[in-house]
């Protein structure tokens, strides 16, 4: 499989072709191309070019010094800039004539340079002056090494190797590489092997430059492009493909290869593992850190796989036009060819009694026999092997006895005897598209359609299997029992479901618009699904995602095609049918990576004011400005996971909302100090360490005109006194006592005004807390709401509103009496709280109803939170004689609202209350929700 661009034009690159890779110290990636240089640091991509200082576009080499000055080697010489892109000067240096710069070893005083006309020394002194120390002509330089800390050496053209140590320069002589001419690249092995790139291979030299033998591509490739090598490990760029090898002290044992969509130029290993890659055409890409633990196994046919039937020894692999087995015993995992069609096989089995594999395909029913003969399967009796019922598009094919069930987008099918039927349900109408199926432990089949819903077996017949949120006329995708036999994961639309041992669906997860296509349970508390944007792992109780993956090939690869493209070997490795082919995971490897994210403060933007920095921190005066803190984080497993949030410590206790949004703004803080602190999370790692990117004080003018005032003051006085060391001593002990009296006094009006701001705290939770169900009350929740349009114009998030009713209350208080009507407003309130997810509100709104502020919350989110929320209160089992149901019950009304408006957020709750009143019409104890989103553009004053 050819690997695709990382990075590139449609990242924000100026040029597809990346001529060299660099990495500073804060791990972002500086690239060198043809128009300009860029900077990626995992959120963005910035390009340097002439606007920026530069002299030249046309860049050849980029390094990183340890100071972090970046050098870069151009089409006329060498420029520099420090590590935020500017461009760096000197008072003199010496002026430029040995061309191009192809190749860059930069120390903090001492610059060597590969040029066209030999090896430049540059040394950059204290003083501001950059000077020339040494150019020998060896003629065209192509790459350099650094053997140790006096000694470099380089590949040219004309004489080969040369060894620079020091001021002194030597040719190292080895007749067995050949000529200059063909040496490409240089880099150092361990224990100081010389790695030589070459026209004919890598050849390994030991320190003195003797050649120890020589590497080839396990392809037949020859050419060297690129080095790169880091511990026992070597990575080798043959053209267009990449193969690493181990170098254990014997002859290098090659460990993998990819191939790349153009000649590969650069290669560099970054802090995680991955391997990045420049292209000539192709843009920046990238050989993950996850290779080992994801590996797309050799079928001996590319294309999509559609279908995995697992063994104990093997996988029978059914896919775009062909058929084929995995051997799964001992040694790496390889697929062998069985047949070729000219059609797509969605499942097949082994009819028993026989060694033939049926074959559901898109054009019908097949037969796969010995030899690699395949044919289509017909009907005695009907149409042959046109028959009108086998001919149709298969999807599913079942071996049960001497019985065929054969599962089509025209319903279920029974093949026996050589006779076809059609299976209905108990109603007669036919099942229509039959997507998948599941035998349970008993012998049942159930089957799941596309437009009527999940499907079970009886003795009488199919029934079907309903009840809220299952939907009778959902499409169901997936259906798998646990590996204890007490639970059924279902996935139906954008939702993963739980059936327990009564068949009572529960719902766990939710994901848009399809939540996935195939499902397996990995133990007792974890299913896999695969879905459109990868695998991930879920808790089986929570719905919490443990692990999302689709790293190493890129989304596009990793989309699942059938609810039949899951299974897990004898080696507990996950086998994902994807449309890369079949790719096989190792969870357990990938759960020991142990690398979160962590941010970094990229730059702060004010706007209306210009702070006053005082070392760790800024100051600035009340008043109408604001400020944006970007950040980003170099986390190059899989950026695509990469989300922040932030918290304005002095400002608001609790956490924003998790958003890929890497910008923070904040504006005209009140006076008080203030601690900016940012979190970066991903399903793969968790949460990271909070880190704090900005310390801030807004501080009153005139408090700082009085400070500035006083130390004039003081410093006026000294000088008048400076020449009279009697009064200069009683001044200084005035001062010195002053001095002390002011930090005394400092002293009391801070522990004075930490106790005036404690009781104010504890008036104002008073006053924001509802005494009765310890919950907010509606003030609070209007100062919630403010917050939120506050972070919602920054971001754009949605927000969504839900006003809930406790059901014939009045009943219940006129039954119970207003005690027990008092604890049952605790307990719902309680089970509400408990049931929403750490970052939503929810307030006591008045009387029995409460209000729910959800962030970050689509109008489609909203429904399965409601029925949650009603589910939740339901299970409390209070009793409850007035109700029709026996039992405490709650109707809910919701919706959401895209914009920052105050109109909009009251034309939100105006609709969730009418939707409140619509499902208190339609019988109450359900949850509905206005799925019209309100905007700020929205004329709802009407």
């Amino acid at each position: 499989m050819i690997r695709g661009a990382s990075v590139d034009r449609d990242r924000g690159l100026p040029s597809n072709q990346v001529h060299a890779i660099a990495r500073d110290s804060r791990g972002r990636l500086w690239l060198a191309g043809p128009a300009g240089l860029s900077r990626y640091d995992g959120s963005r991509v910035r390009t340097f070019d002439r606007r920026d200082g530069l002299t030249c576009a046309g860049l050849r080499s980029v390094v990183v010094a340890p100071d972090d000055a970046v050098w870069i080697g151009t089409d006329l010489g060498y420029e520099a800039l420090t590590s935020n892109g500017h461009h760096k000067r000197w008072h003199s240096q010496p002026r430029w004539g040995w061309g191009l710069v192809e190749c860059i070893d930069a120390r903090p005083s001492e610059i060597h340079l590969g040029t066209a006309q030999g090896i430049v020394k540059l040394v950059d002194d204290a003083d501001g002056t950059l000077r020339l120390a040494l150019h020998e002509d060896v003629g065209f330089v192509r790459d350099l090494a650094r053997i140790d800390a006096d000694r470099l050496l380089f590949a040219t053209a004309g004489l080969g190797l040369i060894e620079l140590d020091g001021r002194r320069v030597r040719r190292v002589r080895t007749p067995q590489l050949p000529s200059g001419e063909a040496l490409s690249c240089v880099a150092i092995g361990p224990e100081g092997i010389l790695l030589v790139g070459a026209s004919d291979g890598v050849w390994l030299l030991d320190a003195a430059g003797s050649v120890q033998l020589r590497v080839v591509a396990s392809a037949g490739a020859s050419e060297v492009t690129a080095l790169c090598c880091y511990g026992n490990r070597m990575w080798v760029a043959f053209g267009r493909w990449v193969e690493s090898f181990e170098l254990d002290g014997g002859a290098p044992r090659s460990c993998s290869r990819s191939e790349f969509a153009s000649r590969v130029n650069d290669l560099h290993l970054d802090g995680f593992g991955n391997l990045w890659v420049a292209t000539d055409s192709s843009g920046l890409c990238r050989s993950s850190c996850f290779d080992g633990a994801i590996e797309l196994i050799d079928v001996e046919r590319s294309g999509a796989v559609y279908s995995i039937k697992a063994t104990a020894s093997e996988l029978r692999i059914g896919g775009e036009q062909f058929d084929a087995t995995v051997d799964l015993g001992k040694g790496r995992a390889h697929g062998r060819l069985l047949g070729e069609l000219s059609t797509t096989i969605w499942d097949s089995c082994i009819r028993p009694g026989t060694d033939e594999t049926w074959l559901a395909t898109q054009d019908g029913l097949y037969v796969a026999r010995p030899g690699g003969e395949i044919a289509r399967v017909g009907a005695t009796g009907g149409h042959g092997e046109h028959d009108m019922l086998l001919a149709a598009p298969c999807r599913t094919v079942i071996a049960r006895g001497d019985t065929m069930l054969i599962g089509t987008l025209r319903g279920l099918l029974q093949f026996r005897n050589g006779a076809v039927a059609e299976i209905r349900p108990l109603d007669g109408t036919p099942f229509g598209y039959v997507y998948c199926y599941w035998i349970d432990g008993e012998g049942w089949l159930w089957i799941g359609t596309l437009g009527r819903g999940l499907w079970r077996e009886s003795a009488e017949g199919f029934v079907a299997v309903t009840g809220n949120p299952l939907d009778a006329t959902g499409n169901t995708y997936a259906i798998v029992g646990s590996p204890n036999g007490d639970r059924i994961a279902v996935v139906q639309d954008e939702r993963v479901l739980v059936l327990d041992e009564t068949l009572r669906p529960r719902l766990v997860g939710t994901e848009h618009p399809v939540a996935g296509w195939t499902a397996l349970w990995l133990d007792n508390d974890r299913i896999a699904i695969g879905s459109s944007g990868g695998l991930r792992v879920i808790d089986a109780a929570t719905g919490d995602v443990h692990q999302r993956i689709s790293v190493v090939f890129g989304a596009g690869a990793w989309e699942f095609t059938n609810s039949r493209t899951l299974a897990q070997g004898p080696d507990n490795r996950i086998y994902c049918g994807v449309n890369a082919g079949l790719i096989a995971v190792d969870l357990e490897a990938i759960a020991r990576f142990r690398a979160p994210p962590v941010p970094q403060l990229d730059q702060v933007v004010w706007r209306g004011v210009t702070p006053r920095n005082t070392g760790d921190a800024v100051e600035v005066a009340p008043g109408k400005w604001s400020f944006d803190a970007v950040v980003f984080t170099p986390w190059f497993v899989d950026e695509a996971q990469l989300q922040f949030r932030f918290r304005l410590v002095g400002f608001e206790a609790e956490w924003s909302a998790l958003g890929a949004n890497a910008v923070a703004r904040y504006s005209s803080l009140p006076v008080g100090s203030y601690r900016l602190e940012a979190q970066a999370h991903t399903i793969l790692t968790g949460y990271g360490e909070a880190v704090t990117l900005l310390r801030l004080h807004v501080r009153s003018v005139r408090w700082l005109a009085g400070v500035e005032l006083a130390i004039s003051a003081v410093r006026t006085g000294y000088e008048q006194l400076a020449g009279q060391p009697a009064r200069n001593r009683a001044l200084l002990a005035q001062s010195k006592w002053a001095d002390e009296q002011i930090v005394d006094r400092t002293d009391a009006l801070t522990r004075a005004n930490r106790d005036l701001v404690r009781q104010v705290e504890e008036l104002r939770a008073t006053a924001l807390t509802d005494p009765l169900t310890e919950l907010g009350n509606r003030r609070h929740f209007e100062q919630r709401v403010a917050l939120e349009l506050g972070r919602a114009a920054r971001s754009r998030d949605p927000i969504g509103f839900m006003l809930i009713d406790i059901d014939f209350f009045k009943r219940y208080n006129d039954h119970y009496g207003h005690a027990a009507g008092d604890e049952c407003l605790r307990r719902v309130a309680h089970c509400i709280r408990d049931s929403l997810r750490s970052f939503d509100f929810v307030a006591r709104y008045g009387g029995e109803e409460f209000a729910v502020l959800l962030p970050s919350a689509k109008a489609s989110d909203l429904a399965p939170m409601g029925q949650r929320l009603c589910e939740a209160v339901r299970d409390l089992a209070v009793p409850h004689a007035g109700s029709p149901w026996g039992l405490v019950t709650i109707s809910l009304g919701g919706t959401a609202i895209v914009g920052s408006s105050r109109d909009a957020v009251t034309a939100a709750m105006r609709r969730a209350d009418q939707a409140l009143y619509r499902g208190k019409e339609l019988g109450r104890n359900r949850a509905i929700i206005d799925d019209t989103v309100v905007t700020d553009e929205d004329d709802l004053r009407r």
